[in-house]
């Protein structure tokens, strides 16, 4: 069946000859109805120029743009391709048409409202006599199963970091909060510690730097902002406008400045039920987390909760590793310098006693030196038991 566009619309060339007017109009209607409701992009373009004739209505949905805007902007496709993504992706659609190869590629675009979607372009090369002269495909979301995918790496490579104690706690900190925010470009995440009461930023990349001074040492507390509140209440507290939430009334004026409309933050717990800290994102626009967002902030939260007991465990390991070398070192010490004195003492008044000729009351001093020593190393031995036990209490 041959299938071509006519003003938009898909057109089949053989069964218009031969079938009436009307039900061709039909046909029509059903067959682009069909096309509308694929859940994907359904698209056609010049092999040529890649320049739309046909786009579906999905593209509202997914990317946001008209389909007008799709068909009648110049190099529409390309310019909004990831940065990233944008050589490669049209690299190998150009290899592949050189070769009239029909191929499926996945890659990065930039949505109307600047958020990144993942699509797979699933694409077919049409050709007359031989020769390509169409393209026809189908780009489908992947958003949420891309990100994941990259989520998992990313928690992978820095649970992986957090194991090597050469690496600093802010270093791991930061590397996931980006991490984070590769994922989600409009998202800027925080971790704030909570220390005596009091907000402590940890790590905050994107932050404004006046913005994280300003924080700063601010004490936690009900209607505290987001972060303030969610640690005092051990809740996720969710403000989708700063300046209208009467959590932040009290420290809009910090926030709203750098353009900080919106912060959700969420309070992470130890082992023991304490609020250590607190993760938050930030928009630059009023927002409300989808589902998406509200798994990728528990997934966080579970992530920081086991570095943060990793590195806790490891710096008492660490501590206990220091006593116990300090105890040994001081046993060794007493062993090598305080034991070897009332020793010495005890093998030399014994071998004077054996090997030498000694008159009674000769004898007799020797033998109370010897107990005087023998009396000695008791105390010394007994002072060693007693730091033994003191050590493993």
């Amino acid at each position: 069946m041959d299938l071509s566009l006519v003003n938009g619309k898909v057109l089949d060339k053989t069964w218009n000859a031969t079938k009436p007017a009307a039900r061709v109009g039909n046909w029509e209607d059903r067959f682009e109805s069909l096309v509308q409701t694929v859940d994907g992009i359904v698209w056609e373009a010049d092999v040529a120029t890649l320049e739309f004739s046909f786009v579906s209505d999905q593209a509202v949905r997914i990317l946001g743009y008209a389909p007008e805007v799709w068909i009648n902007t110049k190099n529409f496709w390309q310019d909004r391709i990831h940065p990233d993504d944008r050589e490669q992706a049209i690299g190998y659609c150009h290899r592949q048409l050189r070769e009239g190869k029909n191929h499926i590629f996945d890659y990065r675009m930039i949505s109307a409202t600047g958020d990144i979607v993942w699509l797979k372009d699933i694409v077919s090369v049409i050709k007359t006599n031989g020769v390509p002269t169409l393209l026809r495909g189908v780009m489908v979301d992947v958003t949420e199963n891309k990100r994941f995918e990259i989520l998992e790496q990313l928690e992978k490579k820095i649970l992986d970091l957090n194991s090597d104690r050469e690496i600093s706690l802010q270093k791991v900190l930061s590397e996931y909060l980006l991490g984070i925010e590769q994922i989600y470009p409009r998202m800027k995440c925080s971790i704030t510690g909570i220390v005596d009461g009091k907000l402590d930023n940890w790590s905050s990349p994107s932050l404004p730097v006046a913005y994280i001074q300003a924080l700063n040492g601010l004490d936690i507390g009900n209607n505290h902002g987001s972060c303030g509140t969610a640690a005092y209440l051990k809740e996720k507290v969710i403000s989708s406008d700063i300046a209208n939430d009467a959590r932040w009334e009290n420290y809009r004026q910090l926030a709203l400045p750098h353009q900080l409309l919106s912060c959700w933050s969420h309070p992470i717990l130890d082992s023991e039920g304490n609020v250590a800290a607190t993760f938050a994102i930030y928009y630059d626009h009023i927002k409300t987390p989808d589902e998406d967002e509200l798994n990728v902030i528990d997934r966080a939260v579970a992530i920081l909760k086991m570095i943060l007991e990793n590195r806790k465990n490891s710096e008492i390991i660490t501590s206990s590793k220091s006593r116990l070398r300090n105890y040994v070192e001081e046993i060794a010490f007493l062993q090598s310098h305080v034991v070897r004195a009332p020793l010495a003492r005890l093998m030399g008044i014994v071998d004077l006693i054996k090997n030498y000729e000694h008159t009674d009351i000769e004898k007799q001093e020797l033998l109370d030196h010897l107990l005087m020593s023998a009396k000695e190393l008791d105390d010394v031995i007994r002072d060693i038991a007693r730091k033994a036990d003191e050590k493993s209490v």
